[in-house]
């Protein structure tokens, strides 16, 4: 199964994957991916695992991180607690390991080839079963998942988090499943339960290609061009729209800038990045919406459904509270107070990610107690004149990327430098996220940055603007 992933900002689209059996007799099978205790149970039969869930009102909820747009939320995997991106465009539920650290047998395992998107050698990895999965009330037996050694990917150093794995259809099938975006929860229930649709939602029908989700979109480019077709519901990708030039015989229009995409297993993967003047989605007529164009060079010999425009990612989806039903075909969307809000590309043309640890001096602020001092009986305050210091490693940030043309390819930032300081604040102890969403807040505002390259420090400031 050949396993296109890749990601910018943290960007995980699902492509055709191929894996390559090693014992020649067999011919190579084909799939597609990118990425309790209670009162009362029931179990899902799901093809060859059985889900369990043992809970009062039958219904699970999983808080979840929204991080570039993507959903993170923590699940048991054979006994180790693993974070896992949450990926509707995913098939099979991939799970990267270390070498010095493997909770799987790959003895027990079957050896596999994959090959991606970016045009390098494959990759090694393991297809196992007989995997356990579980969150609290919820649990799953003979799982099967598809091992792949975590120092091909640099998903935790890009979103500050440690990624144990991703994680989509394997619950869509199984549950009617609601992400709700404004809650951060992700609510799992039989579909045997009953269900009531929020009001103000509304149901539309699904199409599935290989068991993923695909709603109807029209598409209006500029000079009047215009589409109609499916569009894949990617919770794993951080960008708003994808469309696939060549499909219809779309051409992208401009203006667009030609831009790093992401990066596949095998390789990276750049394209061009513009908008669309209008996108029809759920009875919405959206304006000017971020949309990114792949260079068809990666796709090798992938064939898509000729009705298949693109993909609609995290970016979009987290406008809309969503409800997958299976069991009906269909999804219930609801729009969020967010939905016309205006769709930025980078305004400061940075991407970071963690890099080495470096070991930082923080000082100590000890909360004042009550003692007995030197056993004398006088009750007082302990007060500590001296400074105190303690030492810990900390991940630096990292510039990753630069933009051409954008605000930060103008202030002399380049690839490689440490960002020390935003706005007055030590980078290493901010979020990734944070730091993210300080660069990101919105046209003309002015960020004050040190940076260090080298073993020199230097301030620069940056004024954030839209691309085009």
């Amino acid at each position: 199964m050949l396993l296109p992933i890749f990601y910018d900002n943290l960007k995980i689209d699902s492509f055709l994957v191929i894996l390559k059996q090693n014992c020649s007799m067999f011919r190579p099978r084909n799939f597609f991916l990118l990425v309790f205790f209670g009162f009362s149970g029931f179990i899902v039969q799901g093809q060859s695992a059985e889900w369990q869930i043992h809970s009062r009102n039958s219904k699970i909820r999983i808080p979840f991180e929204q991080i570039n747009n993507l959903v993170v939320f923590s699940l048991e995997l054979n006994g180790l607690k693993r974070n896992f991106i949450f990926d509707s465009g995913v098939r099979k539920t991939l799970v990267f390991y270390e070498e010095d650290l493997q909770n799987f047998d790959p003895s027990k395992a079957e050896k596999i080839s994959i090959q991606g998107l970016g045009g390098a050698a494959e990759l090694i990895g393991f297809r196992s079963k007989g995997n356990q999965l579980r969150y609290k009330k919820l649990s799953v037996q003979n799982f099967e998942v598809l091992w792949i050694n975590a120092a091909h990917f640099e998903f935790s150093k890009r979103m500050g988090l440690a990624i144990g794995g991703i994680i989509g259809v394997d619950f869509l099938r199984n549950f009617r499943v609601t992400l709700d975006y404004r809650r951060k929860q992700l609510v799992l229930e039989p579909f045997s339960r009953p269900f009531k649709a929020p009001k103000k939602s509304r149901k539309y029908p699904l199409s599935f290609i290989h068991e993923k989700p695909f709603i109807p979109i029209d598409v209006e480019l500029g000079m009047g061009d215009k589409y109609q077709g499916i569009a894949l519901m990617d919770s794993g990708s951080s960008d708003a729209l994808w469309l696939f030039e060549g499909q219809q015989h779309m051409i992208a229009q401009p203006p667009y800038f030609r831009d790093f995409l992401g990066r596949g297993i095998t390789g990276d993967v750049y394209g061009k990045r513009g908008k669309v003047k209008r996108l029809n989605l759920a009875g919405m007529a959206l304006e000017e919406v971020k949309v990114a164009y792949p260079d068809t060079t990666y796709f090798g010999s992938t064939n898509f459904n000729g009705n298949r425009l693109g993909s609609i990612g995290g970016e979009l989806l987290s406008r809309f509270w969503i409800c997958w039903d299976y069991a009906q075909n269909a999804v219930y969307l609801k729009e969020r107070r967010n939905i016309n809000a205006p769709f930025y590309y980078n305004l400061s043309g940075l991407e970071i990610q963690y890099s080495s640890l470096a070991l930082v001096r923080e000082r100590v602020y000890p909360e004042l107690s009550s003692g007995n001092e030197n056993g004398s009986g006088f009750e007082g305050k302990q007060i500590f004149l001296q400074p105190r210091y303690t030492y810990k490693l900390r991940p630096l940030v990292e510039i990753s990327e630069v933009r051409l043309g954008s605000p930060a390819a103008d202030a002399g930032i380049l690839a490689g430098d440490i960002l020390v300081r935003i706005n007055g604040k030590p980078s290493e102890k901010m979020k990734l996220s944070e730091v993210n969403a300080l660069l990101q807040q919105k046209p003309g505002r002015r960020i004050q940055l040190v940076l260090r390259r080298k073993f020199r420090e230097f301030k620069v400031q940056i004024r954030l603007r839209e691309a085009f």
